[in-house]
């Protein structure tokens, strides 16, 4: 299974982990404003079922709210139910941001690659030609909204592996392969906070490692 998922990933070019190469602090804010918008709606939800809302104010064709109280009520009961799921969702995300935000190891590793990757690039070259040159349902080139991030590949104690980097992380290290670098990583996101350049490589060594960064 190990051995599966780490195909896939190499193919596809990033973990296949919730989250995986998130700011932590982005998660946790993000998880924390959906986590409240979700908890004003259970609520209301709340509110709705047992009676606290008046719905005898609001007046219909056929009569009041309040003559469909019932339907109404196991209306809320679904929505705050499918709320607290999502509610409980966010939480995860602001535990796991929380605690990334202030934890970081070190990886230490030689620079196989280093490249700007792009959504769907995996795909073979006919399906993306075809898929990223049509157009979406409101007209525009998919192309334009082609993601764009950038990888660099380590060769650790454990064999290759690969984190999304910010770009100006990205600029010391594009014409580096074969050079040791150290990323400062956070354990669960996988967040590259920082790299760094350990030991520049041997002229061997760089062409070596271009060729198979090219090979990718």
């Amino acid at each position: 299974m190990g051995d599966a998922t780490g195909r896939a990933e190499s193919m596809l070019g990033r973990r296949l982990r919730p989250w995986w190469g998130q700011a932590p602090s982005k998660l946790l804010i993000g998880g924390l404003v959906r986590a409240g918008l979700f908890g004003l709606i259970i609520y209301g939800c709340w509110q709705v079922r047992y009676g606290s809302v008046d719905l005898t104010e609001i007046d219909l064709a056929d009569g009041s709210l309040e003559d469909h109280r019932s339907t109404i009520e196991t209306a809320a009961v679904w929505v705050a139910a499918v709320s607290a799921v999502l509610a409980l969702y966010n939480l995860i995300q602001v535990v796991i941001g929380a605690f990334d935000l202030f934890v970081r190891r070190n990886v230490d590793g030689q620079l196989l690659a280093a490249q700007e990757r792009r959504t769907g690039d995996f795909l073979p070259g006919i399906v993306q030609h075809f898929w990223f040159r049509s157009r979406d349902r409101s007209g525009m080139n998919r192309s334009v909204r082609r993601r764009r991030r950038y990888e660099v590949v380590i060769a650790t104690s454990r064999g290759p592996k690969s984190w999304t980097v910010k770009l100006q992380d990205f600029s010391k290290v594009r014409s580096r392969h074969g050079a040791r670098v150290r990323l400062r990583v956070s354990p669960l996101l996988g967040y590259v906070s920082r790299i760094a350049v350990l030991e520049a490589p041997t002229p061997a060594e760089h062409t070596g490692f271009d060729q198979y960064a090219h090979r990718r």
